[in-house]
Order: C-alpha cells, then sequence, then structure tokens
C-alpha cells in the first residue's frame, strides 16, 4: 500500500546535471560517462524525508533519460539504492548502468521515479513529473567550439573526397573508397582474361603472323593493278563490238580502228 507520495526539488542541479562531464567523455576514454545529480525529496506534506528510519537506511530510485519532455523514447535507466537526509541526496547517474555515449546535440530529459511502497518494483504513477530538461552550465557552452571555431566546420575522422579534390599529395590505402580498382585487382583480371581460351583469345605463332602480313601485301598489290587498269579502260570507247583507242603514232589526229576484240575476253590493252 503507498504509504506516502514524495516530491522531488531540485538544487541548482548541481551544475544543471554537469552535462559537461559526459560530453569530454566521448572523446576521451579515460573520462568516466557519469553525471553528478543532487536532488531534495519531500514526503505528501512537503516535510523531508529521511531513510534513517527505512529498512536498508535508503530508498530505491529509478533514473532514465528521454529524448521528449513526455512520452518519447527511453535512451538509458538504472536504478540505485539511494540514502536521504533531511530531504537531500545526491548520486553519480552512470554509477551501475553506464549512460550511452549520446551526442548530446538534442534536448535530451531526465525522468525519476521512487518506489513509494518499497515493493522493489516500480509502478504506474511513481514517476515524478514534468521530467527535468538537461541543460548546460555557462562555460559548457563553448563545448561547442574549438578556438571559437564551430564543430560543424570540422570534418569527421572518417569522410569521403572525391578524385577532383584530390591534387597533390599520398592518399593512404584505407582512405580509397573499396570500389576503386588497385592495381593488384587489375592485374588480376588481366591475366586471367588473357588464359581465357575462348576463339577470340587464340594466340597465333610467327608463321600465323607473317602470312597475314605477306596476304595483305597481296591484297594491296592486287588492288593496284585493278587501279591501273581502271585507268587504262578510262581512255577507251567501245561500239559494242570493236574497241577504239588512241594510236600511239598520232597526236590527237585520227584515232586507230582495232577490229576483232572480244571486249568480254580482251580486257587488257598494251
Amino acid at each position: 500500500m503507498k504509504t506516502r507520495k514524495p516530491t522531488v526539488y531540485f538544487f541548482n542541479i548541481l551544475a544543471a546535471l554537469v552535462l559537461l562531464v559526459i560530453i569530454p567523455s566521448l572523446c576521451l576514454s579515460a573520462v568516466p560517462l557519469r553525471v553528478n545529480y543532487q536532488g531534495y525529496l519531500t514526503d505528501s506534506t512537503g516535510g523531508p524525508v529521511d531513510t534513517a528510519t527505512e529498512p536498508g537506511g535508503t530508498i530505491q530510485i529509478r533514473f532514465s533519460l528521454h529524448d521528449a519532455l513526455s512520452v518519447g523514447n527511453e535512451l538509458w535507466f538504472e536504478e540505485q539504492a539511494v540514502q536521504v537526509i533531511q530531504g537531500v541526496y545526491s548520486v553519480e547517474l552512470g554509477s551501475s548502468t553506464p549512460i550511452p555515449t549520446l551526442d548530446f546535440n538534442s534536448q535530451y530529459y531526465l525522468e525519476i521515479a521512487i518506489d513509494e511502497d518499497a515493493s522493489t518494483t516500480f509502478d504506474p504513477g511513481e514517476e515524478l513529473t514534468p521530467r527535468q530538461a538537461l541543460t548546460s552550465v555557462p562555460y559548457s557552452l563553448n563545448a561547442d567550439k574549438v578556438d571559437g571555431m564551430d564543430s560543424g566546420d570540422f570534418a569527421a575522422s572518417s569522410h569521403n573526397h572525391s578524385g577532383t579534390e584530390i591534387n597533390s599529395g599520398i592518399v593512404a590505402e584505407a582512405r580509397i573508397d573499396t570500389a576503386i580498382a588497385r592495381s593488384a585487382d587489375i592485374t588480376s583480371a588481366v591475366s586471367t582474361h588473357a588464359a581465357d581460351a575462348s576463339v577470340h583469345h587464340t594466340i597465333y605463332t610467327d608463321a600465323n603472323a607473317v602470312n597475314a602480313v605477306q596476304t595483305a601485301s597481296y591484297i594491296t598489290d592486287l588492288q593496284n593493278r585493278i587501279a591501273a587498269l581502271e585507268a587504262k579502260l578510262a581512255k577507251v570507247t567501245t561500239d559494242g563490238n570493236n574497241i577504239y583507242r588512241p594510236c600511239n603514232s598520232s597526236i590527237n589526229s585520227r584515232i586507230c580502228y582495232c577490229t576483232g576484240i572480244d571486249i568480254s575476253t580482251r580486257m587488257v590493252m598494251g
């Protein structure tokens, strides 16, 4: 049975939850992911709670982080047996369950639930409302900058560049996109392709090559002969049965008449 409905008041929330205890730890693994938190707990009459009269001298409290003032997603939680003296208690959030490496670039909210009836379970209605928005202390606002430069001005530790952006220096192997073929990949591919036994990969002998060159030479010679013949035929006229051509002894004065020449079989004229 419920014995009290405590109310919690927050002292200055010890430098507003000292969020900067968390932020540096994202970069320096040696810094523990813990946050000091101090609160003031009262009962339903407004009097301070004192666990000296409680079994074990503590009260069970559940702490959790959320991404919304109400509902939303629970990002982390832990339960602690907390000693409360004259309403005051102090805890280290993350001491039993490490706080995850949240980016803290978004607003987060702390929710507290009190195990009022010492049942070791947290029932609906035992959470204190509203959730508390996490805030930063004044100097922590500079944590978003390095020497006055915004964090967005710096490149991520892992990022890509296009080939056009690289104009000097040496790019480390680990920085080169895996989609880009390496020299070893190309050499292997060429070797594999050259070993292909397909017809278009047939390797010719020296004799085959010489023969191909000679054949090409014969074809060129034949083409030259045909061109010479066509040049001679261009000077010849015919009436269907006889061929007429200029006589060598004449200078455009007369035309020699050559008879008995079958133009279907006698094509070359001297």
